[in-house]
């Protein structure tokens, strides 16, 4: 056989069987027959089982019918992690619409631009964000509320929903500045979750939620549970952000399946590497898996399988897995596999010729998880999903992504960066781009450049850098606060360096080699504290691997974030015997405010940091919990 045909005809024959003509809602139903009184979703607050889900969201469904919900209509979905959250998505596509999932903390102004670009006409909210929703031009409705008005009406309306039908909309990083919404189809979640390759559900399984709802993640999370009778329990972000407390829930829910990004799974791997020995899937993603935190797990209490996942928001959270079943100690890197059931994955040259084996090229996306393309971004849509070069079946597309990479010769795919600016944070897709264009919209700000800085295996950390305005004295906290009204947190540089002019190479654009590294400013010369504000501010020194760091500094504003806080939770309780919980560092975020907290005998209220310091700590806090060319009606499928 050619070399070249062992890639259409060998390490791309995915196909197999899956309910690919029926929609999300029709699978959920069937499920809701077979075990009504089985637990469905577990929370903080209750639990809830497949019949009592199925009422709900059948009421909800008709709540929204009669308020005037048309096909494939947008409803924003703006509340915590929650049973009520996910009423809420089942009510909307049962009712034959489109989910908007909204980051609850996401800034005003980026709130604004979402409602107006999806066209929202209804927020479905929780009563912690129905004040955040009053001021603006969009009707909020308590899920609750809308639930209770429709008692009694607990048969499932009928819709004309389809498989191809559109079932949300995930917003992702533009680089233009501009968020850009990805229309996913009920098809591509089911092949993601029903009869898949890279993971197996069952009524058998409990499968953890702990992302956040803007990020695709929750599609893996919420549907591979419900499709399938399993259980989904939501986890707490204050559990998951304590490492200690994540592993004893994990255990205590005896949890089975979990997503975790790739920077909290290196968290937990150098702090609790035991934590998920009694699993059967952990899949790991959303960027590069450091190896040696795969290392660490598979050497002490590996689950039954530990997963590579890959996959941009367009292709329906993953196209590419790989199973970890070894990592050398010498590999930099762990290869991100094949593609998955019912996937394709091509390297292309710049003609989108296939290369061989071996030859580094573009990452291309095909098969039955591809979204319809970009909501009102059709020049935009035609750029990235391409008509399939190897396949001429109507409506056949591949997703241009972006990443550079090269089959090995085992079939295996290996990930070696981007060709842009893209990043993957914290388990986000951030275009670096968007960032800058937001600090060049303040006045003092001439020009912008952001990069990435790795720290630590665990820590890795945003930087911007601007050229001021000689006319407009700026500064670093200055700059944050303006980038915080209008980007999420994980988009905020831990440091924005300010500098006369940006260094340019020889054609005139910034050379990124010749930026230098942030200079702390936390060093207070000749401070010196008490014994346990030396022992924390050690252990800040070393987690954020900085000289000094000053007594009444914000740990969030000398580059910490809520992953780098776990370690610091860890490190503490080694030396601390006060207990304490994860809030409380977020509630204390200075070395003094901390030490005075942690030596008390009764909590002093005064001791907490008020203003922008402790809205930045609620900020990080939230980050982590934290993607016109329609498919044609012929549209390939496998």
């Amino acid at each position: 056989m050619n070399h070249l045909n062992r890639i259409p005809e060998q390490w791309n024959r995915t196909c197999s069987e899956y309910p690919k003509v029926a929609t999300v809602h029709q699978l959920f139903a069937e499920q809701a027959r077979l075990f009504p009184s089985a637990a469905a979703i577990s929370d903080a607050r209750e639990h809830v089982t497949f019949g009592e889900l199925d009422r709900r969201a059948n009421q909800l469904a008709w709540f929204l019918l009669r308020r005037g919900l048309r096909p494939e209509g947008p409803v924003g979905i703006l509340t915590r992690r929650s049973a009520s959250m996910v009423v809420a998505m089942l009510g909307v596509l049962k009712a034959g619409g489109t989910y908007v999932p909204v980051d609850e903390h996401c800034p005003a102004e980026r709130l604004r631009f979402l409602i107006e670009d999806a066209g929202l006409k209804m927020l479905l909210v929780d009563e912690a964000n129905q004040a955040r929703v009053q001021p603006l031009s969009v009707s909020a409705v308590l899920v609750a509320t809308a639930v209770g008005e429709q008692n009694g009406a607990s048969i499932a309306p009928p819709t004309s929903s389809g498989p191809l039908s559109r079932a949300y909309i995930m917003y992702t990083s533009g680089s233009t500045g501009t968020p850009k919404g990805v229309e996913i189809v009920h098809r591509g979640i089911i092949r993601l979750v029903r009869n898949t390759n890279y993971v197996e559900f069952g009524p058998s399984d409990v499968v953890a939620q702990v992302a956040n709802p803007a990020f695709d993640a929750i599609t893996f999370e919420v549907w591979g549970a419900l499709l399938n009778g399993a259980r989904l329990v939501i986890l707490d972000s204050d559990t998951v952000l304590s490492p200690q407390s994540f592993a004893r829930a994990l255990a205590a829910e005896k949890v089975t399946v979990m997503f975790l990004t790739s920077s909290l799974f290196s968290v937990m791997a150098a702090t609790v590497p035991a934590a998920f020995g009694r699993m059967r899937t952990l899949v790991v993603g959303g960027d590069a898996v450091n190896p040696q935190a795969a290392r660490t797990v598979l050497e002490t209490a590996p689950p039954e399988r530990l997963v590579n996942g890959y996959g941009p928001t367009e292709c329906t959270t993953f196209s590419v897995c790989h199973l970890i079943e070894s990592v050398a100690p010498e590999a930099r890197s762990i290869p991100i596999g094949r593609p998955i059931a019912n996937s394709e994955a091509f390297i292309l040259d710049d003609r989108l010729q296939m290369l061989p084996a071996g030859a580094a090229g573009e990452l291309y996306l095909g098969g039955d998880g591809l979204a319809r393309g970009y909501l009102n971004r059709p020049e935009l849509t035609a750029e990235r999903f391409l008509p399939h070069p190897f396949d001429g079946a109507p409506g056949a597309r591949l997703y241009k992504t972006g990443d550079r990479a090269r089959y090995l010769d085992n079939g295996v795919i290996e990930f070696l960066g981007r060709t842009d600016h893209q990043i993957k944070f914290h388990g986000f897709r951030i275009e670096l781009g968007e960032i800058e264009t937001a600090l060049r919209k303040h006045p003092g700000v001439i020009d912008a450049a952001v990069t990435v800085l790795r720290t630590s295996d665990t820590d890795e950390r945003l930087v911007g850098y601007v050229a001021s305005s000689p006319a407009e004295a700026v500064t670093e906290a200055m700059l944050r606060r303006f980038l915080g009204e209008r980007l999420p947190e994980y988009m905020i540089p831990s440091h924005v360096v300010v500098l006369r002019e940006l260094p340019l190479n020889a054609v005139g654009k910034v050379d990124r080699s010749l930026l230098p590294r942030p200079v702390s400013t936390a060093a207070v010369d000749g401070q010196t504290g008490t014994e346990l504000e030396d022992q924390i501010a050690k252990i800040w020194r070393q987690v954020l691997s900085l000289p000094s760091v000053g007594l009444d500094d914000s740990f969030f504003d000398v580059g910490g974030t809520s992953l780098t806080l776990a370690l610091v939770e860890d490190r503490l309780r080694a030396i601390v015997t006060k207990p304490f919980t994860m809030t409380d560092l977020f509630r204390y975020p200075s070395v003094r405010a901390l030490a005075r907290f942690l030596s008390a005998r009764q909590e002093d209220q005064q001791s907490a940091l008020v203003g922008a310091a402790a809205e930045r700590a609620r900020r990080q806090r939230s980050a982590l919990w934290n993607r016109p060319s329609p498919l044609a009606a012929g549209e390939r499928s496998c």
